[in-house]
């Protein structure tokens, strides 16, 4: 079952770690994150807003085809470590973030937007209360 976090960003970039792992909020700067990306330890993102990204969360299912038909700006084939089985999520730049528990292990990410124009954006504004940006 799909699950929501909700990060916030200054400098339009985010970040999926395992929460046990806080080397990752002290790294100096994105070439740091980089490193620590390479070695699966972090997944980063931009999106290039300043402020909420709402994230949808599939472990260990397919994501539907009606999403992925309006996917873009991917990230394919990241690895992340979760050896805590308790996944963080948190924007750089700004300390917002969401912590969800899934199951600990290795695993095999690809990551997107969803443009799904603006109707469908309101409907899940008024669900969610928060900046709606599929993920």
């Amino acid at each position: 079952m799909p699950f929501d976090l909700v990060t916030g960003s200054r400098a339009g970039l985010h970040a999926l770690f395992d929460a046990s792992d806080a080397e990752v909020l002290r790294a100096p700067g994105l070439e740091a994150l980089e490193a620590l990306a390479a070695e699966g330890r972090v997944l980063l993102f931009a999106d290039a807003l300043d402020g909420e990204t709402a994230w949808r969360v599939h472990v260990d299912e397919e994501v539907d085809e009606t999403v992925l038909a309006s996917a873009s700006g991917w990230v394919r084939g990241a690895r992340l470590h979760v050896p805590s089985g308790v996944l963080r999520a948190a924007g750089v730049g700004e300390v917002t973030e969401e912590r969800a528990s899934i199951p600990r292990g290795d695993y095999h990410v690809d990551a997107f937007t969803t443009d799904w124009g603006d109707a469908l954006m309101e409907h899940i504004r008024a669900r969610t209360g928060h900046f709606a940006r599929c993920w």
